[in-house]
């Protein structure tokens, strides 16, 4: 009896159905990786940081050296460079490579984007140019 009870439960077993998986197709305009162009140049913290696509393929990014082509996003950042205040550009993962977060140890520091003072313990994000 128990072996007729094993093979009427298999008998139910339901087998598992066939889906066709749906296609889901790019844009052909663009590659999936490439994020769509930017309008209008972005301003961050009152201008110290830029993000826009490159206008020509003449800049260099500062970190890896390679060049940025022509509509490639870009972020450009007000750095001291040769006595002078100069923008310089980075891919975004190199950009991203370059940041850094700390904790604010004796209170005294202050912020380089707004001015405001930054408290004994509070975390800050530092952005290197290269």
């Amino acid at each position: 009896d128990e072996e007729e009870d094993d093979d009427e439960e298999e008998a139910f077993v339901a087998k598992p159905s066939r889906r066709k998986r749906a296609k889901v197709e790019a844009p052909s305009s663009s590659p999936s990786s490439t994020p769509p162009p930017l309008s209008k140049p972005v301003e961050v913290l009152g201008g110290v940081l830029t993000i826009e696509n490159a206008k020509t393929g003449r800049s260099k990014c500062r970190k890896c050296m390679e060049p940025i082509a022509a509509g490639e996003l870009r972020i450009g950042m007000q750095a001291w460079i040769m006595g002078r205040q100069a923008v310089t550009w980075q891919h975004p993962c190199c950009f991203m490579g370059n940041l850094t977060v700390a904790v604010e140890a004796t209170g005294r520091g202050k912020c380089k984007g707004t001015g405001l003072p930054l408290t004994k313990g509070e975390p800050k994000l530092g952005m290197r140019s290269h």
